[in-house]
């Protein structure tokens, strides 16, 4: 049921349509002529479309015409398929389905399967519209194929259970890895619990370097746990200076190098190719980056293993390279050993242990420099090497250095005058006991207003102070003193808190240095050194 001005009517043979022109150029402008040619026109482009297209008689549903794409889609030839009902090629349910949407409304919209001829189904989005015309009505089909957006979704269906499956192993391995080290350290505080009731068959040396160890691995679970879920949320920032190379490296040796040593490796890497190298990067960030290059490069070689860190300029680029004789990675885990907590092999001892970050921000902070960081191995057993390229390097002629001589380590700070302020009492405590130890005299208070009534007392060289005090925060703490002559010479934002915008309020709200917890030892040492030099200064005549 077909109308002469109905798009989707047959095409006109070419005898007629070679007339239908004749009388158009003869005549000036038949209205017949232009309706013929104008039908061809629109048959030529429908027959394109990506979109199956076809028409039904409203009674029956037979079809009367159908597009390229919709006979692609029947898998059929138009002979099949014009004359049968379009029900014939779809599921019962299905075809009961487009009968029901015909007789409820003039447009409607439904998914179904289109059935080939050798059983193939393809999934489609039917919308059915009623349509008059001069001589009844008809119904306009159009199917939409549906089969890249149900693989995309299939796709997605697997990303979303392999990132549960992810998830659910990153927490049984967050809560082995918290056991492990609260276990012993539980166990030393029993033990010191002992030696202090006079027990002489305990050595505390042991005892504490046991501590050290497990509370160093703590604290780097939980920056490893910041750092991702900074890199998720897009938080993670590169603040760009010259950065030398050698020092970088250095810095990244000597974090590594406790653990190279425990496993008997060689660690190798020749100095003289970062002389002069400088590189436009964030120091802290890129020492990050060659940490965890070496650490999972030591993680994974098995001991007395060789490790060797290569580094030279390659144009206008720095090319690194962590190469290992160890465990090897298996081609499809290349790409995938990047993903955040990903570990390839793993397996239900966690010999390896850390969580599945490492590597993941590795390439997050790589890619912020703008460089690219890639895995290569010839499998299982025969090591792997890790590259990492960032541009912005340059080699810089070097005309001779010049010592500086770094503030007094190790030596305590004998007279100086420290307060601590942290609402964890065990923390300030212990904080002012190793203080004590150094030779200082310290006080710990538990709350700011408390603070500030010590600092009305005193007079203090030196003041650590927690940022989350209940009554008082750390920032308006500094911001009653700062300026002030009760505020020490140092002032220090002693906290859990370590985003770059915490930093930026406690500089601004008067702290003079912001440092994130645990305090490591040699850092302690360091400021009491700095504190003691400012105490000598302060105290000596002026010219």
């Amino acid at each position: 049921m077909t109308s002469d001005r109905d798009p989707c009517r047959r095409a006109p043979s070419p005898a007629a349509t070679s007339q239908g022109s004749a009388d158009s150029a003869s005549s000036g402008a038949g209205t017949g002529a232009a309706t013929a040619s104008d039908g061809g026109a629109f048959r030529l482009v429908i027959d394109q479309l990506r979109e199956g297209i076809a028409t039904l008689a409203v009674e029956d549903f037979t079809v009367q015409y159908a597009n390229h794409a919709m006979l692609r889609m029947l898998g059929r030839s138009e002979s099949e398929v014009v004359g049968v009902p379009l029900t014939a090629f779809l599921d019962a349910d299905d075809g009961a389905g487009i009968v029901e949407l015909a007789q409820a409304s003039a447009a409607g919209r439904l998914e179904v399967d289109l059935v080939a001829a050798d059983g193939s189904r393809t999934p489609a989005a039917l919308s059915l519209t009623r349509i008059e015309t001069a001589t009844g009505s008809l119904l306009g089909v159009s199917a939409f194929n549906l089969t890249g957006q149900h693989e995309q979704m299939r796709q997605q269906r697997e990303r979303f259970e392999l990132m549960g499956r992810r998830k659910d192993e990153f927490i049984a391995m967050l809560g082995h890895e918290l056991r492990n080290p609260l276990a012993p350290l539980r166990h030393a505080a029993e033990l010191l619990e002992s030696a202090g009731q006079g027990d002489a068959g305990i050595s505390l040396p042991d005892i504490t370097l046991l501590m050290r160890r497990q509370v160093d691995h703590m604290a780097r679970l939980v920056a490893d746990l910041l750092d991702i879920g900074r890199a998720s949320s897009g938080r993670i920032m590169v603040r760009r200076e010259p950065t030398r190379i050698a020092e970088v490296i250095d810095a990244a040796l000597e974090s590594t190098m406790r653990l190279a040593q425990r496993r008997s490796h060689m660690l190798v890497h020749d100095r003289g190719t970062t002389r002069g190298l400088v590189l436009d990067a964030d120091p802290v960030r890129l020492t990050q980056v060659i940490t965890n290059l070496l650490s999972n490069a030591i993680k994974y070689t098995p001991e007395c293993g060789r490790i060797e860190l290569r580094c030279v300029l390659d144009g206008d680029s720095l090319r690194l390279q962590v190469t290992d004789d160890g465990r090897g990675i298996a081609a499809a885990d290349l790409e995938q050993i990047f993903e955040p907590f990903y570990q390839a092999g793993a397996t239900l001892d966690r010999g390896a242990g850390g969580l599945g970050v490492g590597l993941a921000m590795v390439r997050r902070i790589v890619e912020l420099h703008g460089g690219t960081v890639a895995a290569a191995s010839p499998g299982i057993g025969a090591g792997a090497t890790f590259e990492v390229r960032l541009p912005g390097a340059r080699r810089e002629r070097t005309t001779g250095s010049v010592a500086v001589a770094a503030p007094e380590a190790g030596l305590g700070a004998p007279g100086l005058r420290i307060l601590v302020i942290d609402d964890n009492e065990d923390a300030a405590r212990m904080l002012a006991l190793l203080l004590e130890g150094r030779g200082c005299a310290a006080d710990a208070v538990f709350l700011g207003n408390d603070g500030l009534k010590m600092l009305a007392q005193h007079t203090y060289d030196l003041a650590f102070v927690d940022i989350g005090l209940p009554d008082l925060d750390g920032y308006g703490f500094a911001r009653q003193i700062a300026g002030t002559s009760a505020c020490p010479q140092h002032l220090i934002a002693l906290t859990g808190y370590g985003q770059s915008e915490d930093r930026r309020r406690a500089l601004e709200a008067g702290f003079h240095e912001h440092l994130v917890k645990p305090l490591t030892p040699q850092r302690l040492d360091e400021i009491l050194g700095e504190a003691r030099s400012s105490a000598i200064r302060a105290a000596s005549p002026t010219d």
